[in-house]
């Protein structure tokens, strides 16, 4: 039954599968790729994602919020963490004294970078069209 049906679904397009069987009241929509999934009239109305300046990655699209308070509207206040940012405070919080994280990072079993540029201006993020 599969493999019938699925050969009958390549003998056309998505679009015109969701028309026709739509039109017969079937509840069908895409299954989109990321291009098609971030352009999706809904997801772009919706405000799925968001856009924002990230310090040393430029113009950042990612998930947005899944929530709207016309009170207390989301912001971005820092962009995503670099690998190895937070690895000496997290160290420290579990434990570690400086000498033991010095050990950790010297044998390549933990990695740190230097601390991050500025943060960005808390600000309302947009939603991208």
């Amino acid at each position: 039954m599969h493999a019938k049906t699925a050969a009958r679904l390549r003998g056309n397009t998505a679009a015109h599968w969701i028309e026709v069987l739509g039109g017969a009241g079937m509840w069908i929509g895409p299954v989109n790729d990321y291009a098609g999934l971030v352009d999706d009239p809904q997801v772009v109305h919706n405000g799925t994602f968001v856009e924002y300046e990230h310090p040393t990655e430029g113009l950042v699209k990612t998930p947005g919020f899944p929530y709207r308070f016309s009170a207390t509207p989301p912001r971005i206040d820092r962009g995503a963490p670099r690998v190895g940012e937070h690895t000496r405070e997290v160290l420290r919080e579990a434990g570690f004294d400086e000498a033991a994280i010095d050990a950790l990072l010297a044998s390549g079993a933990a990695r740190a970078t230097e601390a991050a540029p500025a943060a960005l201006e808390p600000a309302p993020v947009a939603a991208s069209a």
